[in-house]
């Protein structure tokens, strides 16, 4: 039974091409730590070799792994930013979808604007590589805002 559950946890995450509707894509480290230091195009084939869309996606997660400490970094509803980029600045409707990063970072040891720079000029590089609007640069400070959820002190 654990070898079935095993296998089938593999076949999951490793063969993400019988989930292409997964709402969900998660990154390794590795991810992060080559857009911090080369920029968006050192990771652009990791999605387009995939035919990933991040933009149907609900959660994005992105693990970084800096100065022997860990924290995460998830990017939720991506692909709602166009409900930001309205042209008469209408209300949006309660039901609609909210684009935002969370970023979960336990000691504060790393700079979360930093880190928030890096997924939206990765995000802003995604969209124009799809073609996703006129708009070629979607994502700011202002769109796509970053939330650091704080425990109990």
């Amino acid at each position: 039974m654990l070898y079935h559950l095993l296998f089938l946890t593999v076949r999951i995450w490793r063969k993400e091409k019988h989930l292409k509707d997964c709402p969900v894509h998660f990154f390794t480290s590795h991810f992060y730590t080559a857009l911090s230091k080369d920029g968006p195009k050192a990771v652009a084939s990791w999605t387009a070799r995939k035919k990933i869309d991040v933009f149907t996606k609900k959660f994005i997660f992105i693990p970084v792994n800096q100065s022997l400490h860990w924290s995460l970094c998830v990017v939720v509803n991506p692909g709602a930013i166009l409900n930001n980029l309205r042209e008469f600045n209408e209300a949006p409707a309660d039901e609609e979808l909210y684009p935002c990063i969370f970023f979960f970072d336990s000691l504060k040891a790393h700079q979360k604007q930093v880190v928030a720079r890096n997924i939206r000029n990765w995000l802003n590089s995604e969209w124009k590589r799809l073609q996703k609007s006129k708009h070629e640069h979607p994502f700011n400070d202002n769109s796509l805002q970053v939330h650091d959820p704080k425990g109990k002190q």
